[in-house]
């Protein structure tokens, strides 16, 4: 299939033909030959997946093909549900990261809208037998919105974590030698962190949100207060490494065979063929 595939992101999905476009490119090829390069590239199908930062909109663009069948990925639905209901108008297809919020743009639109969660995005690295940090947390935390972000990485402080504040580049290497990566999501959100830790092999410890559950075989230590913080630490950092360091490479395997940009937009162009809620 011939898609075209607004991100920010470089997209290599096997099987498929794949041009990816952005705002930058809008910038720098400016707005018409964008318009007349996808014309010649000729795709079955255009997706969106979105990117919470102001300028990736694509609206204007997406009216220069009325015929080309259209879909949404919407990742920030915690955030932006309102303007993802009036964004729907410009798609065939919706698909919502985070599963409740399918269920009530569900509800409110005509459209078909199905559930579509976030990917490991990185590439695979060796698990490292003796990751040099014990606890780590890579992201975001002093916005008024993650107070309780907050109060858990202070609770952890103690016990030694390793905070990293937004050093999203490093995020690979920062994993990848941590031998747990914390998470604590935004509200309800099944956040990129959780694939990402385990992508990059080290162990999970997150907070519970409902569509964890509903992600088949993920293997994690999810806590639901902070006395369950504490015990799932406890059982990480004083169980058998051996079996550990076996987990973290099985749970890496696991990402890798089924939870990557490739799966997902299979996954996609499945649920649009069939218009069946498939599972993950």
């Amino acid at each position: 299939m011939k898609i075209i595939y607004l991100s920010k992101e470089f997209a290599n999905i096997p099987d498929h033909e794949v041009l990816v476009r952005n705002h930058k490119d809008i910038e720098s090829m400016g707005f018409n030959g964008v318009v007349d390069e996808i014309k010649r590239f000729e795709p079955d199908i255009i997706i969106e997946r979105e990117f919470n930062d102001g300028v990736s909109i694509y609206d204007k663009l997406l009216k220069q093909f009325p015929k080309v069948k259209k879909a949404f990925w919407g990742i920030d639905s915690h955030l932006n549900f309102k303007r993802h209901l009036e964004y729907a108008e410009n798609f065939d297809y919706i698909f919502l990261a985070i599963s409740k919020f399918a269920g009530h743009m569900n509800n409110l639109i005509s459209k078909p809208v199905k559930w579509l969660p976030l990917y490991f995005p990185g590439r695979k690295i060796e698990v490292k037998q003796n990751p040099e940090i014990e606890l780590s947390f890579v992201g975001n935390f002093k916005q008024h919105f993650f107070k309780q972000r907050r109060e858990y990485l202070e609770i952890l402080k103690p016990y030694g974590i390793q905070i990293f504040e937004r050093e999203y580049s490093r995020m690979p290497e920062i994993m990848n030698n941590s031998l747990i990566s914390f998470n604590c999501s935004l509200s309800c959100d099944l956040n990129f962190r959780v694939f990402e830790a385990l992508g990059y092999g080290s162990m999970l410890l997150t907070d519970y949100v409902d569509d964890l559950r509903k992600i088949n075989g993920l293997t994690a230590f999810i806590y639901i207060n902070k006395i369950k913080l504490i015990e799932y630490l406890s059982d990480i950092l004083n169980g058998d490494y051996a079996k550990i360091t076996a987990l973290r490479k099985s749970n890496q395997q696991w990402i890798l065979e089924n939870h990557c940009l490739k799966h997902r937009i299979d996954s996609l162009i499945e649920m649009i063929v069939t218009d069946k809620q498939l599972e993950f």
